[in-house]
């Protein structure tokens, strides 16, 4: 268990950082110095949908990459090939964006 004061764990309503306090009931409360107040479940939820969202912005970006890998295919026989194939060449070949997209979309803790 936490003791109670500052963690390095950050605010998901606001990025600031939060503390672990007793609450009245003698339950962990977490309280950033604006006044959000999460739970322990509440803030396991709350990291939880940020880890999810974290996970479709690194899809989207990938996605991105792809685009830009698409767009330029037409550019590696021209002078500036060579930047398109070292930059490029190998990328979708290490990237695993399916594992990836069904990790999100089937929603699975982020700790089990």
């Amino acid at each position: 268990m936490l003791p109670p004061g500052p963690t390095m764990i950050s605010c998901p309503a606001c990025a600031g950082v939060v503390r672990a306090e007793v609450g009245p009931r003698q339950h962990l409360e977490f309280m950033c110095s604006v006044g959000h107040v999460f739970s322990l479940e509440e803030l396991y939820v709350a990291k939880e949908d940020q880890l999810e969202s974290a996970q479709w912005s690194l899809v989207a970006l990938l996605k991105h990459l792809q685009m830009v890998c698409r767009a330029s295919s037409s550019l590696v026989s021209a002078p500036s090939g060579a930047f398109v194939r070292r930059s490029f060449g190998s990328v979708w070949h290490r990237l695993r964006i399916r594992s990836l997209r069904s990790s999100v979309s089937l929603r699975r803790p982020a700790f089990q």
